[in-house]
């Protein structure tokens, strides 16, 4: 359960950069 609570938190905040830098997205997903 806690694997799959941080793995949506990833999503959640992956989600978030995207809203807030769609250019710089990309590169804060790889890191």
């Amino acid at each position: 359960v806690e694997k799959i609570r941080a793995a949506g938190g990833r999503v959640m905040h992956i989600l978030q950069l995207l809203e807030e830098n769609p250019r710089g997205s990309r590169v804060k997903i790889i890191i």
